[in-house]
């Protein structure tokens, strides 16, 4: 037998059309699914009422069973009880008698594409949808002879001979698919118009459901954000990052503190590749895209970034969902504001912990002295030379008969530094200042080595002259 085939080369006998006849799944109240449906489809209030009028509307005809599955889980959003019927022949007569349909809300479960179905389908994909009602059927007559040239009627779906007069409605199909094209533009016009210079009304914001929004923290890559949200991402993570990169160096890099940071740090990358992903699949994009980034040219990285933050994304639905929501502009300047905070923090922090000893002993690097000499080398001269007495606030708590403390009172001395010594053993509130003082530098009292030196402030424990030398001022 010779296979029938459309003008889009798809073998007719493998095509349905999908009808709504105004009956609603359980649970799904008429108004809001009145709501869902000018949403989905850009109806006029008009159009809605005529749609939910309860006579017979085909929602797309010629549909091929290969993408029934797709259209029907967009349709479930709304909460339509739709019907799913085989398309006939091209060259078979139309047939008079009801055609025989299937009720996809009872189809058994062996057909997976007989779904009931509610949506929030793409305007793209509802090109067959007629709000006049769907002209009942005439008795049954035989099979016609096939016709030579044949067309669709854009208002109830008779396939016929190309005529200007449906014969099924008696509309003027080319007039009417020109009608409705332009209803079509004007409303995407009108919904373009709306987005870019007014905020959502209620009705269309109650008709976004829950699960069209990615999560902004989350682990699934299968929805879409928006240009906002993604900037708003960026700037979070990167702040975040930051502040956790600078947590070690404040730490004196001990090892909870740098395994902290380490595992802070991949999970805000796998954040960020997520966002990413998301951000591709609002414009349409396989997120596999994001692999440019590692492209080993300059500035390609910069650019893919650009163009992520800057395109807007997909008007209408796709696979990843519909339109995301903005994110407000406030959260975006915080945000970024928060970013340089962050990045001078941690610029201050890592200054001042390349002149920190345990830091630099933590990171394998010899300690520098003050003339730039490596500690414990034979350095020409002695290291506390130069330095402006006046300047420098030095306390040298010791106790009697402690030979190190003697020796670093005779150190002192020699270089010309001013300093003042407290005996722990002698006075209580010498003792009492240096116990506030350990505290607040973070060290065990109880395994504290004597002699221990506040330069500037800072508690040094039985310190080198090359290590007393980074914190005193010339």
């Amino acid at each position: 037998m010779r296979a029938h085939s459309n003008n889009k080369g798809i073998d007719v006998s493998e095509t349905v059309s999908v009808v709504f006849r105004g009956q609603l799944l359980p649970g799904v109240s008429l108004e809001e699914a009145k709501a869902h449906a000018t949403l989905a489809f850009k109806l006029s209030p008009e159009k809605c009422d005529a749609m939910f009028g309860g006579r017979p509307v085909i929602l797309r005809k010629g549909l091929p069973k290969a993408e029934l599955d797709t259209y029907l889980q967009r349709l479930q959003r709304v909460g339509l009880q739709v019907e799913v019927r085989p398309d006939a022949p091209a060259d078979a007569a139309p047939p008079a008698a009801a055609p025989a349909t299937m009720n996809v809300a009872t189809a058994p479960a062996t057909n997976p594409a007989a779904a009931t179905s509610q949506v929030a389908a793409p305007a793209a994909g509802l090109a067959g949808l007629s709000l006049v009602p769907m002209a009942e059927p005439a008795a049954e007559a035989p099979p016609a002879a096939p016709a030579a040239e044949e067309m669709t009627c854009p208002q109830c779906g008779e396939v016929q001979p190309k005529r200007t007069l449906c014969r099924a409605c008696s509309v003027d199909m080319p007039r009417f698919a020109a009608a409705v094209e332009q209803a079509a533009q004007e409303a995407r016009a009108e919904e373009r118009a709306a987005r870019e210079g007014a905020p959502r009304t209620a009705a269309m914001r109650a008709a976004l459901r829950d699960e069209d929004r990615a999560s902004f923290i989350g682990l699934s890559f299968d929805q879409r954000i928006s240009r906002t949200t993604f900037l708003l991402s960026f700037f979070i993570g990167t702040a975040v990052m930051i502040f956790a990169m600078a947590i070690p160096f404040k730490l004196d890099f001990s090892i909870g503190s740098a395994v902290f940071a380490l595992l802070s740090v991949l999970a805000i990358v796998v954040w960020s590749i997520r966002m990413n992903v998301l951000r591709l699949h609002d414009l349409g994009w396989s997120g596999w895209l994001y692999l440019i980034n590692f492209v080993p040219i300059p500035f390609v990285g910069l650019i893919f970034f650009l163009i992520l933050a800057c395109k807007r994304g997909k008007e209408e639905d796709n696979e990843w969902g519909s339109l995301a929501p903005a994110s407000s502009g406030a959260g975006i300047v915080f945000s970024g504001l928060a970013c340089f905070i962050a990045l001078a923090i941690f610029i201050k922090t890592y200054g001042m912990a390349m002149q920190n000893p345990a830091v630099l002993a933590a990171l394998g690097k010899e300690v520098p002295t003050a003339r730039g000499e490596l500690s414990g080398s034979a350095a020409g001269g002695n290291p506390l030379a130069g330095f402006d007495p006046q300047r420098n606030d030095i306390v040298l708590f010791t106790a009697n008969g402690c030979k190190a403390c003697e020796a670093m009172h005779d150190t002192l001395r020699g270089a010309g530094l001013h300093f003042t010594e407290r005996f722990i053993d002698r006075d209580a509130d010498s003792a009492q200042d240096l116990m506030d003082r350990l505290n607040r530098a973070g060290i065990d009292a109880q395994r504290a080595n004597l002699p221990l030196l506040a330069v500037n402030s800072k508690l040094l424990e039985n310190p080198t002259p090359g290590q007393i030398a980074l914190y005193l001022k010339r």
